[in-house]
């Protein structure tokens, strides 16, 4: 884990509190299964935080990348209906009989990725950091977007 007490909420310094002054994350706070824990590493870079978000295809945790010291997102293959995640070691299996089915769409998500990250110079897109492996899935890494305005919210700010 990293050197810094960071809060797995929002990747912010504790400085030594149990409830985080910024986001009111509890430093006691567990993250259910299937998910990864809190504080796991993964490709040995990439610390994971909360679950930011999830659907049948995967879930987004907010992460901290420990060698440039920046906040990031990481989107995990996670197909739940596929597989099964052992709890001791984060170790994901693909459910019998369901194998070709994942191979096919975990292959879809590294296409996505590497599309994405071959596009990284265009501003309308997410800044791809890194796509990994590890744990028996694979990990897409990019930038954490702070704030936007969805194209409904920027149209109405328009001057007429």
């Amino acid at each position: 884990m990293a050197d810094k007490n960071l809060c797995m909420g929002c990747m912010r310094e504790l400085s030594g509190e149990k409830i985080c002054p910024h986001c009111g994350f509890s430093a006691s706070a567990v993250q259910s299964a299937p998910y990864l824990s809190l504080g796991t590493v993964v490709g040995d870079r990439y610390l994971i935080g909360k679950v930011l978000e999830h659907n049948g295809e995967g879930t987004t945790y907010i992460g901290y990348d420990l060698v440039s010291n920046m906040i990031v997102n990481i989107r995990e293959f996670l197909p739940e209906v596929l597989i099964q995640r052992d709890v001791n070691t984060s170790e994901i299996s693909v459910i019998s009989g369901c194998e070709l089915v994942f191979s096919d769409c975990c292959q879809s998500f590294l296409e996505l990725w590497r599309k994405l990250a071959r596009m990284r110079g265009l501003s309308a897109l997410i800044c791809v950091i890194d796509i990994v492996e590890d744990y028996g899935t694979v990990y897409a890494v990019y930038e954490a977007v702070n704030e936007c305005l969805t194209l409904r919210e920027y149209l109405l700010d328009i001057p007429a």
